[in-house]
């Protein structure tokens, strides 16, 4: 089974935080997988309210049989 071999969010890689109240809202995600999936979605969700999140779905930056997803 594949996983998530590693990941950047705006360029830093790991485990980060954004406050979008001193960011801009333009974030860039990366995933890395070990080995090549199908990005069929990716939802990243506000740890302290799982009723905001962000879905992202195969497509341009995410294509199925690949190891690497980058949405903005």
């Amino acid at each position: 089974m594949p996983t998530i071999a590693g990941y950047t969010l705006n360029g830093i890689a790991g485990d980060t935080s954004v406050d979008f109240a001193t960011t801009t809202p333009s974030v860039t995600l990366e995933l890395i997988a070990n080995k090549n999936v199908d990005w069929v979605s990716v939802t990243i969700e506000d740890v302290n309210d799982s009723t905001r999140y962000k879905r992202f779905y195969s497509g341009a930056g995410c294509v199925d049989g690949t190891t690497t997803c980058t949405k903005t």
